[in-house]
């Protein structure tokens, strides 16, 4: 992160994104995601839905103050239990990974009785301080 090759990767991931699904961005929907556990502060997440494609961002914030300043403490197991919730509508029933635009690494999502998904905070910041995941096969210009 220190060089700011990660940005400009993540920069270069998202317009990508953003020019295959314009719709997406331009008419979507915008529902924030609850977050829980015991840095849910430390997170911030939405979803956009437009004509069958959803997508999903995550993303780290306060990383100093989590970490007291000293980046080597940013590993998985920091985030303990936090978790971002997916709303049963969210996505297809028989959707069970999610993978990331931006690290193109696949996420198992963990099921509720209710049929709700999450995601937890370890698994998505596991290489890079965001993650991304757009669900659905539709493309807009």
């Amino acid at each position: 992160w220190k060089s700011g090759r990660a940005k400009l990767l993540m920069t270069a991931k998202l317009l990508e994104v953003r020019s295959q699904h314009g719709g997406l961005f331009l008419k979507g929907s915008y529902e924030p995601l609850r977050v829980s556990g015991e840095h849910a502060e430390h997170v911030a997440a939405y979803m956009r839905r437009y004509e069958g494609l959803v997508l999903i961002v995550v993303a780290s914030r306060w990383l100093a103050k989590l970490s007291a300043g000293e980046s080597e403490r940013l590993q998985p197991q920091i985030w303990a239990d936090t978790r971002v919730e997916l709303p049963a509508s969210a996505l297809p029933e028989q959707t069970n990974t999610l993978s990331c635009c931006l690290s193109g690494r696949r996420f198992e999502l963990e099921r509720g009785a209710d049929g709700a998904s999450s995601i937890t905070a370890s698994r998505a910041f596991a290489d890079l301080p965001a993650a991304v995941f757009c669900v659905g096969t539709r493309s807009q210009g």
